[in-house]
């Protein structure tokens, strides 16, 4: 059975997050690790941007408003 860090490890690098699995572009990231899940868009954009390389805050809005290569769902309001 692994130990604690092992498992630790192995999440990181199925998050993207550890394991040299920086991607260079918001799309390959977003790709790569399927749903960036955050409570809120500045939270999504840091969650994208952790797990690559270079990305700019600039990058990702132009991944979503302009190439509209990156969904980000509408936010609901109750």
């Amino acid at each position: 059975m692994p130990d604690h860090e092992s498992i630790r490890r192995l999440r990181a690098c199925a998050q993207a997050l550890a394991g040299g699995a920086c991607k260079v572009s918001a799309v390959t990231v977003v790709r790569r690790v399927f749903a960036i899940q955050a409570q809120d868009a500045t939270a999504a954009d840091l969650g994208t941007r952790v797990r690559g390389r270079d990305i700019t805050a600039r990058a990702i809005r132009t991944a979503y408003e302009k190439e509209r290569s990156i969904v980000r769902p509408p936010t609901t309001t109750t």
